[in-house]
C-alpha cells in the first residue's frame, strides 16, 4: 500500500508492522503520524526511512525522538547533525 500523510493521520491498520518512508516530511509531528500505525494496537513495529541531504533540518529533531523513545539510531546520524549545521552555515 502506498499512502499519503492525510492516509497516515486518520486511519488505524492493525496489521502494520513495517513503515517505509520513501521520501521524509519536513517536519517531525508528520513523521510521527506516519511511523505511529507501526506501534498502535500493542505491537511492536520497524520503520525505514530513505534519508537524503535534502532532510537535513529534520536530522536533529529525528535523532532526539528516537533517543527519547529508547531506541536505536544509526551512527551515521549524529554525523549528519553536525554537517547538516555546517551545510546551512555555508549557504548551500
Amino acid at each position: 500500500m502506498i499512502g499519503t500523510d492525510t492516509l497516515a493521520s486518520r486511519i488505524d491498520f492493525s496489521t502494520v508492522h513495517h513503515v517505509i518512508n520513501y521520501d521524509l516530511p519536513s517536519n517531525l509531528n508528520q513523521y510521527v503520524d506516519r511511523i505511529s500505525c507501526t506501534g498502535k494496537f500493542q505491537k511492536i513495529g520497524l520503520v525505514t526511512s530513505f534519508f537524503n541531504d535534502q532532510n537535513w533540518d529534520l536530522s536533529k529533531d529525528l535523532k532526539e525522538l528516537i533517543s527519547k523513545s529508547k531506541q536505536e539510531y544509526p551512527t551515521w546520524l549524529e554525523a549528519v547533525n553536525i554537517e547538516g549545521a555546517n551545510h546551512h552555515d555555508a549557504g548551500d
